[in-house]
């Protein structure tokens, strides 16, 4: 299904689950979280390169989704990242090769990507493209 004349598809809990790789239980709380269409839920898929801060598999399994009340709380919470984790952001054309006197990788170490609810539709979601990392 489409979003009318924007076309941006319109998926389940689990045709997302199936999109972005997502486990069984994290699908499960998908459906099971109640419709906001102001709280996008980034989504982080981590790089075998996210190793710049400390043990791979633990960092990985304590910081994979968050919910955000709305939009501006999303981008508040990147500028922040910025200040306290500048390792974490990179550059993909190398036109930033610095941020806060940090060198800047130029290669992606965290994949990120948005869920949407659709108010309009109990239980059905959109995905949208967004790097929350890059610079």
């Amino acid at each position: 299904m489409w979003s009318g004349a924007s076309m941006i598809p319109i998926l389940s809990p689990e045709e997302v689950g199936a999109e972005l790789n997502l486990n069984d239980k994290v699908v499960e709380w998908i459906k099971n979280e109640p419709v906001d269409d102001e709280g996008p839920l980034l989504v982080l898929d981590f790089k075998d390169a996210f190793v710049n801060l400390g043990n791979y598999d633990a960092n990985k399994a304590a910081v994979s989704n968050a919910l955000f009340a709305d939009w501006p709380t999303l981008y508040a919470a990147r500028d922040r990242m910025m200040n306290f984790m500048p390792l974490t952001f990179y550059s993909p054309n190398g036109g930033v090769t610095h941020c806060f006197s940090f060198p800047v990788n130029q290669q992606q170490t965290i994949h990120t990507t948005v869920i949407t609810w659709f108010p309009e539709q109990t239980g059905k979601l959109t995905i949208i493209p967004y790097q929350f990392f890059e610079l």
